[in-house]
């Protein structure tokens, strides 16, 4: 598995815009967010800043689920985990 985006890690900027490691705006508090409040959009913002790390985690999970089995037979736990990597990386369900 593997996914196109904007390399991580990325952040949160003083303003509650995220930022990548380099500084670089991806998303503007509130701009991309819907005008929501200021608590909702930095909660917001947090989570589009964990997005990268949360798509290597969930990847690595998978993998090592797939390579020994260990979901315990679990298929729909794994398959909700494949649905939702698929949904991030764009990739057909």
């Amino acid at each position: 598995m593997s996914a196109a985006h904007t390399p991580g890690p990325w952040s949160q900027d003083k303003y509650g815009g995220v930022v990548t490691h380099s500084g670089r705006m991806l998303v503007a508090e509130g701009v991309a967010l819907g005008g929501r409040s200021t608590e909702e959009t930095r909660a917001n913002a947090r989570l589009i800043a964990a997005a990268p790390e949360l798509l290597e985690a969930l990847n690595n999970i998978l993998v090592g689920m797939e390579a020994s089995g260990g979901w315990e037979g679990d298929d729909e736990l794994f398959n909700a985990g494949v649905a939702a990597y698929k949904k991030a990386t764009g990739e057909p369900a």
